[in-house]
């Protein structure tokens, strides 16, 4: 090595880092700091820091490319922010996956880099490079951002379980309620209506008992699979408890919704349900219930005992059908 080189080498008066005016700093830096040819990318001076950083003595260092550390597949992007990096008079900063060590030892690590020209006592200039290894950092980051995930999904299960029924997958009583109390709000100060279609699979208890329970799930399950087949996109069904399942209709008067409803009707008395013939009339149906604000009531709860009352109705009056308060006024 010459003695130049070897200055150059040491920070000694000849070296780059003393030409720029900070050599003191340059030396004590706790972060790598390279001084590259910009052109070319070869690594004219590195601080002992770098020593760290590239797992590497810096005799070995000094000479070699700085494009030979970068991760081959970013090596793309990295050319690109160094280009950019030479243009300007700022600091730029970024990530880099960086292949460090001796050949035989080589390791995987990612960089921060802040690249930025620095120019010489000379009028030359260099690129400087500042390079902190912040693999710990990110590995951290990772590992804290799946845990959060792992909450947000927690979260988002409890959420489920609080508004959902877990049988069917429907809206539950105390979701729909809520639901129903909004919508209540809204179509009186709006001035709009809204439905409630209230269901009861007929004789379910019978079905239960003769069949078993899982058939009795079963069947509750598939009725609920009707249910959101007959329904809008805009319709909110729900499972009331046990047997029983409401349709919350937003922005619908009650004809609309018996549309809705002798759809559901006729859609379940057509589905081929195991022992379904074996039922009272022959078949598993459901009677249904409708009302609407603001003919049947005055508030949310007064909708639902209106369609709660109509399904009664359609129980007394021969099950399988759908009954309005407008057909026994």
């Amino acid at each position: 090595m010459s003695r130049m080189s070897e200055e150059n080498a040491n920070g000694g008066p000849n070296s780059l880092s003393a030409k720029a005016g900070y050599q003191d700093l340059f030396l004590r830096a706790l972060d790598s700091i390279l001084l590259v040819d910009i052109q070319t990318g070869q690594i004219l001076e590195a601080n002992d820091a770098s020593e760290g950083v590239f797992q590497m003595a810096l005799e070995k260092l000094q000479g070699t490319n700085i494009y030979q550390y970068c991760r081959e597949d970013h090596l793309p992007e990295f050319k690109k922010d160094i280009r950019i990096a030479s243009r300007r008079y700022h600091p730029k900063t970024f990530e880099i996956p960086m292949v460090v060590g001796e050949d035989a030892e080589k390791i995987h690590i990612t960089g921060e880099m802040a690249a930025s020209p620095l120019k010489l006592g000379d009028g030359k200039e260099v690129l400087q490079l500042i390079f902190r290894d912040i693999t710990e950092k990110k590995e951290a980051e990772r590992k804290i951002a799946e845990y959060i995930g792992q909450i947000e999904e927690a979260n988002k299960k409890l959420e489920e379980l609080a508004t959902t029924d877990g049988m069917t997958g429907l809206i539950n009583f105390r979701q729909l309620m809520k639901l129903l109390e909004n919508e209540h709000v809204r179509a009186m100060r709006y001035k709009s209506e809204y439905a409630i279609i209230f269901c009861d699979i007929d004789h379910f208890k019978q079905y239960n008992d003769h069949n078993g329970h899982p058939a009795g799930d079963a069947l509750l399950k598939r009725f609920a699979d009707i249910l959101r087949s007959c329904v809008r996109n805009t319709d909110f069904p729900a499972r009331y408890g046990g047997e029983e399942f409401v349709v919350l209709c937003p922005e619908t008067n009650v004809a609309e919704s018996q549309i809705v409803a002798e759809r559901i009707r006729n859609s379940v008395a057509n589905t081929k349900f195991p022992n379904g013939e074996k039922q009272p009339i022959g078949l598993v149906s459901v009677s249904i219930g409708v009302s609407g604000f603001p003919h049947d009531g005055n508030d949310h709860k007064g909708i639902l005992e209106a369609a709660d009352q109509m399904l009664y109705q359609s129980k007394i009056n021969g099950r399988n059908r759908v009954m309005l308060t407008s057909q026994i006024q």
